[in-house]
């Protein structure tokens, strides 16, 4: 998927076409059948729907692994009817549609997810078959500017006519490859992959057949008209709670939260030895998630510490905004953070992470170590112990999160899971204003061998 996004394609709104020619450059790929690659990221929007006309279309769904996960198209649970498939990450617990909306539900147990199309030319009509993915100005359509799902930009990669000489093998022959020209919004080559989709399922075969049976001219644009397209689900609701919980209570919060100078002794020194580590090792800005109203944020960029507040609540980050106009803040969530792999010198989780559901907090800490370079830091602070909160007050506001309070030794494994290494731990009993234990934790990602 790295080659679609090097090609210009953009995970859940684009996607890259090779158009059927003799010069095809693939695996096991058909000259007269154009392909569609798209890579789907879980992360950016949570669940998608994928919907898909009643056209001759064989496509799959595969993992990051290449597993394969459900058939789209003819080989699929519709066959030549189209259809609707509901793809949920891992740990997902949402609601759900209601079967008699005929939605098609698949988990997967990876946040990214490849979509492999291919659209069959009937009659041998490879023209036709080309107009059914055809692009238009970067717009997917029929050939003749319609397009279907308004953000999607789909890139046309067409071979030119002659290969190009690119270099010898040992028998002193030129290799030949094509090169392709950019056109719309993307071009570059296709994954051998994208071919598989033909014979993963035995009934294809016969709904291959049928649909070859249909007269098509050629030269004349095909009654069949594709749309792809993507769309994004509701959030989990657990985060829709945090959010409008945090909104609700935000000035309030900065009334009654005392600022870190007022933290405990203990506390103020684990963020004084990260902010050192971080500083010292050079690796990159931290990211301060949950930041609410800045304060710790601040506090880090006071000792030194190139950092930048993210939070659910836009209130939030609005009042975080006002006092510190000097700081970077965002509006986002830790299950999805809109920053590159290895880009994070430290990632600070302060008394942030007690309202993420536990089955959710795997898919969190992979999202850490993924934004942590290699050798960056995580301090994690927060309440432990072994129940589920269910408050409908807070700071003097009604809310509607729960809070989900972990022993620390699991909280340890989780991290450990991540591939975190834990390094140092804290352990506090109640005293002054916590009225519960807590416990901090200082993690490292191990640098590449």
């Amino acid at each position: 998927m790295r080659g679609t996004r090097a090609a210009g394609a953009v995970d859940n709104e684009s996607a890259q076409i090779l158009v059927a020619r003799p010069l095809h450059v693939g695996f096991t790929l058909n000259s007269d059948t154009p392909y569609l690659g798209s890579g789907l990221d879980l992360r950016k929007g949570g669940p998608l729907v994928i919907e898909l006309p009643a056209v001759p279309l064989v496509g799959l769904l595969d993992d990051h692994y290449h597993r394969w996960l459900v058939d789209l198209g003819l080989p699929g649970r519709n066959g030549p009817r189209g259809g609707k498939v509901l793809l949920l990450p891992a740990g997902y617990e949402g609601e759900l549609p209601p079967e008699s909306e005929g939605y098609e539900v698949v988990r997967s147990d990876t946040w990214q997810v490849l979509c492999a199309l291919r659209a069959l030319p009937l009659s041998g009509d490879a023209d036709a078959a080309n107009r059914l993915l055809a692009v238009d100005d970067g717009r997917c359509g029929d050939g003749g500017g319609r397009c279907w799902g308004g953000s999607g930009r789909v890139g046309a990669a067409r071979p030119r006519r002659r290969p190009v000489r690119t270099g010898q093998d040992r028998t002193g022959r030129f290799r030949r490859r094509v090169s392709f020209r950019r056109r719309g919004g993307g071009a570059g080559l296709t994954a051998p992959c994208l071919a598989r989709a033909s014979y993963r399922s035995g009934a294809m075969a016969g709904c291959q057949r049928r649909w070859m049976s249909r007269k098509s001219t050629r030269g004349r644009a095909t009654p069949w008209q594709f749309g792809f397209r993507v769309a994004r689900m509701a959030e989990p609701s657990f985060l829709t709670a945090v959010r409008e919980s945090y909104d609700t209570v935000a000035a309030d919060y900065v009334e009654r939260v005392p600022p870190p100078a007022a933290m405990d002794p203990l506390s103020r020194a684990m963020l004084a030895g990260f902010a050192e580590l971080v500083r010292t090792a050079r690796l990159g800005p931290v990211a301060d998630l949950g930041c609410g109203p800045g304060r710790v944020t601040a506090h880090l960029a006071g000792l030194g510490v190139s950092a930048f507040g993210v939070d659910l609540s836009p209130k939030m980050i609005g009042l975080a905004r006002q006092a510190y106009p000097d700081l970077r803040f965002t509006e986002g969530s830790m299950t999805a953070l809109e920053t590159r792999d290895d880009e994070l010198g430290g990632i600070l989780a302060w008394y942030s992470t007690h309202h993420t559901p536990p089955q959710w907090l795997p898919a969190v800490f992979a999202e850490f170590h993924r934004t942590l370079a290699p050798g960056g830091y995580l301090l994690w602070g927060d309440y432990v112990g072994d129940e589920r909160l269910q408050p409908t007050q807070g700071y003097g506001r009604p809310v509607s999160y729960e809070s989900y309070l972990l022993p620390l030794n699991r909280m340890i494994g989780l991290l450990e899971q991540a591939g975190l290494v834990v390094t140092a731990r804290l352990e506090q009993e109640p005293g002054g204003r916590a009225n519960r234990p807590h416990a901090c934790l200082l993690a490292r990602k191990p640098e590449e061998p």
